[in-house]
């Protein structure tokens, strides 16, 4: 299992994911709200298994409605 930190040309990859978790319409939204996590530190990390199989932020999560929320 390989744990990396995510980058921006993950966003689609990451789109994808959440769609699965029925989080619709995510590409709309998902570049700039990525540009917005990355400022942050912590970030975001990826698991690949080759091809990204899920992520996790410790501060906050996109939600459906294009927000940013804590948890």
């Amino acid at each position: 299992m390989v744990i990396r930190k995510a980058v921006i040309e993950d966003w689609k990859q990451i789109s994808s994911l959440l769609d699965q978790l029925e989080y619709s319409n995510t590409e709309s939204f998902i570049k700039e709200k990525l540009e917005v996590l990355f400022r942050d530190p912590n970030g975001i990390a990826i698991q690949e298994e080759p091809m990204p199989i899920g992520f996790i932020r410790d501060k906050g999560i996109l939600n459906h409605r294009n927000t940013l929320s804590k948890c």
